[in-house]
């Protein structure tokens, strides 16, 4: 980030870029998952840059540089290697005035395709991405361009003052002293082209991306880059205006006044444990049962790589299983659902539910009522849908009952956010009336093949656990069926 931003803008800039990606939430969270995320905004930042060298000075090393960065980032995310791709064919023209340019460009395709048609042609990759629903299928046009929108007025502004300060340079140039002028305009070709990036970006991502992959937050990992990029350079222009022998500091500190004042600075120190509570939860349990041999393990989706790699045991998704396969396997079935059906309930809003209802909690007495309650409704569910509960209910109390109420609230509350704002599969689920997020996301994975009427009770488990055990964890449920008459026992170690 620091040698881009120097490169494109100057040290100002940044130093700016560099205080914002090491505190901004996303930049932070990004980096804290074990995901493409972060490979993604770097990757994506590496080649933004590079596509601009090639533009500016044209050597041999920037194009076999911008070349090795495409081909990392077509390893790390497609959409974004395209949407630079793209960027890279606007410049493409700007480029004729550069010496020994066709061989330029011919030792960039060759990097490239030999990075990605191999892995294209084995992989069959074009067939099943036509086949694929794009997301532009479902949206609504132009209701759903607003959304993302909406929730970054903090972008919007930046860009605004960007645009009305270039056009009143532009225009008043030879009226505005040079000071003025000459931090916005000197840059105007960088400027425009990282708002073309962005733009580019956003198009890109409505039309291109997958439905089953259409998560707003998403469209982040192209547009961070560029944006920080364009953030820093527009800080540093006005650093330079207000006070230009101390841009280098000033610039920092306007920025990342700005992503406070929009409420995007992380301001939560890593906790593991908040990630991996309900794994470990899962995890303790598995150790009390018996697992035998030719069990079945499965789990709903998404979390049987994680249940793999903390378990060692082979849980695969549930989801795609055919219900005629779990109905007639003559063996034990396990299966971890791993999803909360509902919202948790927090201790302030027991604490204040029960004072209503005349009974003062503390707070360690409010904590520990919202872990019992916060599994009761599925409980109640689960108990119509397995033969028996092992896992003890909660005590009564006065104010049960209004908490859950509370839960159910908050919980579709939630959802309908997510239909209104398409996050969390708000797109494929908008049209579905499930309740609870086991169904939203049973849903969700059969859109295209049954949708809803494949969730909940007519799941394709939903026969199988007609007469299993349940255990009811804070953040789970594991069913397991009647294990069939066989010798020898496995313990999870």
């Amino acid at each position: 980030v620091f040698f881009a931003v120097r490169d494109l803008y100057g040290e100002d800039a940044a130093w700016a870029a560099v205080v914002v990606a090491l505190c901004a939430e996303w930049f932070v969270a990004s980096s804290r998952e074990a995901r493409y995320y972060a490979a993604t905004i770097f990757f994506g930042i590496a080649a933004c840059w590079l596509i601009w060298r090639c533009l500016r000075d044209g050597g041999w090393r920037d194009f076999v540089l911008a070349a090795l960065a495409f081909a990392a980032l077509f390893h790390t995310h497609i959409l974004t290697c395209i949407i630079f791709a793209g960027a890279f064919m606007i410049l493409l023209p700007g480029m004729r005035r550069h010496r020994q340019l066709i061989a330029k460009l011919a030792v960039f395709g060759v990097i490239t395709m030999s990075a990605s048609v191999p892995w294209i042609v084995l992989t069959g990759f074009m067939e099943q991405s036509n086949i694929l629903p794009r997301a532009g299928s479902l949206l609504k046009l132009p209701d759903d361009l607003l959304p993302y929108l909406r929730q970054r007025v903090h972008w919007l502004g930046g860009a605004a003052l960007m645009v009305g300060w270039m056009t009143a340079a532009w225009l008043l140039r030879n009226r505005l002293p040079r000071r003025f002028t000459a931090p916005i305009l000197d840059r105007a070709g960088v400027l425009l082209y990282l708002v073309a990036c962005v733009t580019l970006g956003y198009l890109a991502f409505l039309v291109l991306i997958p439905a089953a992959s259409f998560f707003y937050p998403r469209m982040n990992l192209a547009l961070l880059g560029p944006s920080l990029m364009l953030g820093a350079i527009l800080a540093a222009a006005m650093a330079r205006t207000i006070a230009p022998r101390h841009a280098r500091i000033l610039a920092p500190v306007m920025l990342f006044a700005a992503v406070l004042g929009a409420g995007r600075i992380n301001t939560s120190p890593w906790n593991p444990f908040v990630f991996s509570r309900a794994n470990l939860e899962i995890i303790a349990a598995l150790r009390e049962m018996e697992i035998k041999p030719g069990t079945r393990l499965y789990s709903t989706m998404n979390q049987q790589l994680v249940l793999q790699y903390y378990t060692g045991l082979p849980f695969q998704s549930v989801m795609p299983i055919r219900r005629s396969f779990l109905d007639n396997y003559d063996g034990e079935i396990l299966l971890v659902e791993a999803t909360p059906r509902y919202e948790p309930l927090w201790p302030d809003a027991v604490q204040r539910i029960a004072a209503e209802h005349g009974v003062e909690l503390s707070a360690e007495e409010a904590q520990w009522w919202a872990g019992q309650l916060s599994q009761l409704r599925t409980r109640r569910e689960v108990e119509n849908e397995a033969a028996v509960i092992r896992t003890p209910p909660p005590p009564d109390a006065p104010f049960v009952e209004a908490c859950v109420e509370e839960q159910w609230r908050h919980t579709q509350a939630e959802l309908n956010s997510y239909r209104q704002t398409l996050r969390i599969g708000g797109l494929m689920c908008r049209d579905t009336t499930v309740t609870n997020y086991r169904d939203w996301w049973q849903a969700w994975f059969y859109r295209f093949s049954g949708g809803e009427s494949r969730a909940g009770a007519q799941a394709n488990y939903a026969s199988r656990i007609r007469n299993a055990e349940a255990w009811i964890l804070p953040y789970a449920v594991i069913y397991r069926s009647p294990p069939p008459s066989a010798s020898g026992v496995a313990h999870l170690r």
